[in-house]
């Protein structure tokens, strides 16, 4: 996640220098503008890529638990692997469909139960 914060804030560092950062007129800084300009067109476009094929319907992610006393406190609770897994809550909302269904499960284990 923290690749898709630096592609972010680099695609909108091009972007903001276009817009405020070049001090010449149009006609002498337009090959630098057309380098932010298609720079920041290329890694939007992997962001979006990013999104659509490895993230897909994922908007949250959690790490197993590391704290002793967390772990303890939630197995005592009755959840037996949130020191092996993580939690990922998922979304879906098929097209035509008043429904919107989040869905937890645990990150990295097969076959997962839902919620």
């Amino acid at each position: 996640d923290n690749i898709k914060l630096f592609l972010m804030a680099l695609a909108c560092t091009f972007a903001a220098t276009a817009q405020f950062g070049l001090t010449s007129d149009f006609p002498n800084n337009r090959l630098w503008l057309g380098v932010c300009c298609a720079s920041y067109f290329c890694l939007s476009g992997i962001l979006q890529l990013i999104t659509t094929f490895i993230d897909r319907d994922c908007i949250m992610m959690t790490k197993p638990l590391k704290d002793p006393e967390a772990i303890k406190l939630v197995k005592n609770g009755g959840n037996q692997e949130m020191d092996k897994y993580g939690i990922r809550v998922r979304t879906q909302f098929p097209r035509f469909s008043e429904f919107y269904t989040v869905i937890l499960q645990f990150q990295g284990k097969e076959k997962s139960e839902c919620v």
